[in-house]
């Protein structure tokens, strides 16, 4: 009986050092999967924000272009529209001014000739 009570005593260390080593094995195994995640999670999100800081940069480029276009569309419309008024303006006031002289014209020398004539 002291042969079985010596294999008992030696299996206890044996089964719970074999218990420790499969358990320590897990837990690694469990950690380097976990750390695989965690280093898949952080390239994804490391390229997700590297695709937003383009994005943005890009929106601000196209923002900033926007509005460059918009102020030389409307430097180049106001000339041509301050050009415009200008043709109709002076066609109006010059026929104004021609109409007014030649009122003042017809007017004048008959308000003057009655007096040079009296």
């Amino acid at each position: 009986m002291k042969r079985v009570a010596v294999n008992s005593h030696k299996s206890q260390p044996v089964d719970e050092e074999a218990r420790l080593n499969f358990r320590h094995e897990s837990l690694l195994q469990d950690y380097l999967e976990r750390q695989k995640e965690f280093v898949s999670k952080k390239k994804k999100l490391q390229a997700a924000r590297q695709k937003r800081d383009i994005l943005l940069g890009e929106i601000g480029f196209l923002r900033r272009r926007h509005r460059h276009l918009l102020k030389i569309k409307s430097a180049e419309t106001e000339p041509e529209v301050q050009q415009q008024k200008s043709d109709i303006q002076p066609k109006k006031f010059s026929r104004k001014r021609k109409s007014d002289a030649n009122e003042a014209v017809l007017n004048k020398p008959s308000q003057v000739s009655p007096e040079g004539g009296g």
